[in-house]
């Protein structure tokens, strides 16, 4: 029983045989091909079918029903004979199922003329518009989510679309399926054959452009006149949407910096893509490919105070180029901190590029607060293990112990969480400390209030980076725990490298806590000057790009 079947409608002799070299040059093996077509162009490989179990023939025009009864795999791989797959393509496709198989279907970007499409709704529209019957250039489904309506096989175009809106997909967005020379004979309905007449690449952007019109338009009545939204429609590339406090901080920073602007994650027919604040770049492909999939010529781009990941604590997670290639491109390109700069350099990027600060730092408290003197505001991050020392329980041991020598002292402890994974970590601390009864806030819930009770705060004891950020932007002085490098580079941009301690030296802790606490009122005024200035950094830079937007 093989992993994946390949289905492949072929018209004619030669689209069974591209069919069949593409299986035998993929690197995965543990495939079967499944052909489907006009008696003429599988006849060839019938006599193959009858002594191979890994052939199977379905002679037929409309033949797509049955050749997807007839596979046998786990996975269906829908093929087009003229969509060039390279080697390592079904398995990529197969190692991205595997990863996250809570979704049924697995895309893989098209290259099409050395344009790229690497949108989810832009595959779907090409695939209508140049596919055979409507089925996709190149997808891999499981075979479960085919047969749960049999009778919908006879009609593969109405079936695939249902699929698609019932269904998660998965991207997969390198290698992309390229598409590959016309076939001698044309299909039955307009494809890719008819498009290399006039040009596949030109046929799929206009294509795509359509489809992103309609999309733009549906739901609105021929003769209403809805209130008109004229602000700039932006794709946001962040880690938004996962109750992660600093990352929805820095999205809810720049939309005030920005009221011009209307974000999204994957808008219809967005004119700006924005990577945004967050320790994004250098980052497993995980918001590379979610740039790619928003990425098109027609879209202008942003990258705006963007951190980048150290390559001497993670090394070169991703292919850099394609960041390269992205931030040239940009109409304004700006990083978080000083490290960030450098870790660009250092992986083989050749422009210093200006720093504007977190675009966190812009957020203010919403009304007036008063401090509550004595209190302090601790929030740490559960990692797995991955920091500085490599051990969670060494620093929650150390934060423990200040916990109680603090309230000793008569300080107000106030446990903050920054992210709802971190939550039942946070009662294991206070345990620790012998107080399961502090005050406990789960400051993901609510951007303001969380503004507001970092800015009551004597000091802060942060872990988590944002934790910092926020404390900053509200004037609060902080102790940050580097538990990765990224916390470094943001206690440099705002001058206040001597309230670091590494993860692995935690018996620091209590004397950079009392220097700062010994120093609170100099280090506040200090901080707030500094997040002063980077607040007009980034007023500008927001001015800026709108006015590069409206000259375009």
């Amino acid at each position: 029983m093989p992993k994946l079947s390949i289905v492949a409608p072929v018209e004619t002799p030669g689209e069974a045989t591209d069919v069949w070299d593409m299986a035998q040059r993929s690197s995965f093996a543990d495939q079967e091909v499944v052909l489907f077509g006009p008696n003429e162009a599988v006849a060839a490989f019938s006599r193959l079918a009858g002594s191979n179990p890994r052939v199977t023939v379905i002679a037929g025009h409309d033949a797509f029903g049955r050749a997807v009864e007839a596979s046998r795999g786990e996975l269906v791989a829908v093929l087009h004979p003229e969509a060039g797959l390279a080697p390592e393509t079904v398995s990529k496709a197969v190692a991205r199922y595997d990863q996250k198989t809570v979704s049924p279907v697995v895309r893989v970007g098209y290259e099409i003329d050395g344009s790229r499409f690497l949108r989810l709704d832009d595959l779907a529209a090409i695939d209508r518009s140049m596919g055979r019957d409507g089925l996709p250039l190149f997808a891999v489904v499981t075979r479960r989510e085919l047969m749960k309506d049999r009778g919908g096989l006879t009609e593969p175009e109405t079936m695939w679309a249902s699929l698609l809106d019932r269904c998660d997909q998965s991207l997969v967005v390198s290698p992309a399926v390229s598409i590959r020379g016309a076939a001698p004979i044309a299909p039955r309905r307009p494809g890719l054959t008819e498009a290399s007449a006039v040009g596949a690449r030109e046929t799929a952007i206009a294509i795509v452009r359509e489809a992103r019109r309609r999309r733009a338009s549906a739901g609105l009545e021929p003769d209403a006149d809805p209130e008109r939204d004229d602000r700039t429609s932006v794709a946001y590339v962040g880690f938004t949407g996962h109750d992660n406090l600093g990352d929805e901080a820095v999205r809810v920073a720049i939309e005030r910096l920005m009221p011009w602007a209307h974000f999204e994650a994957e808008p219809a027919d967005p004119q700006l893509l924005m990577v945004g604040g967050g320790t994004l770049l250098n980052g497993r492909r995980y918001y590379l490919n979610r740039m790619l999939r928003q990425e098109s010529a027609s879209v202008e781009r942003a990258l705006f105070g963007t951190g980048v990941r150290s390559p001497g604590y993670w090394g070169t997670t991703e292919p850099m180029e394609e960041w390269f290639s992205f931030i040239d491109s940009c109409l304004f390109a700006a990083l978080r901190g000083p490290d960030s700069v450098k870790n660009l350099r250092e992986l083989g990027y050749g422009r210093n590029l200006p720093v504007i600060g977190d675009p966190a730092l812009s957020l203010e408290p919403q009304s007036e607060v008063v401090r509550v003197v004595g209190r302090m505001i601790v929030c740490p991050v559960y990692t797995s293990g991955n920091l500085h020392g490599g051990s969670d329980d060494e620093v929650f041991d150390a934060i423990a112990t200040l916990i109680g020598k603090a309230r000793a002292d008569g300080r107000e402890i106030v446990m903050l969480s920054a992210f709802p994974q971190d939550d039942r970590w946070i009662i294991d601390m206070m345990r620790r400390a012998k107080a399961p009864d502090l005050a406990y806030v789960a400051g993901y819930a609510d951007i303001d209030a969380t503004m507001t009770l970092l800015a009551s705060a004597d000091l802060v004891i942060a872990e988590r980076l944002h934790a910092a950020i926020m404390a900053a932007a509200a004037g609060t002085p902080f102790v940050g725990l580097e538990y990765r490098p990224k916390m470094r580079d943001f206690a440099r941009s705002v001058g206040q490298e001597a309230a670091i301690i590494r993860t692995d030296q935690m018996g620091e802790l209590e004397t950079v806590f009392q220097r700062v606490a010994a120093n609170r009122d100099p280090l506040a005024n200090d901080l707030q000057a500094r997040v002063a200035k980077y607040r007009e950094l980034q007023e500008d830079a927001a001015e800026r790009l709108r006015s590069a937007l409206m000259a375009r």
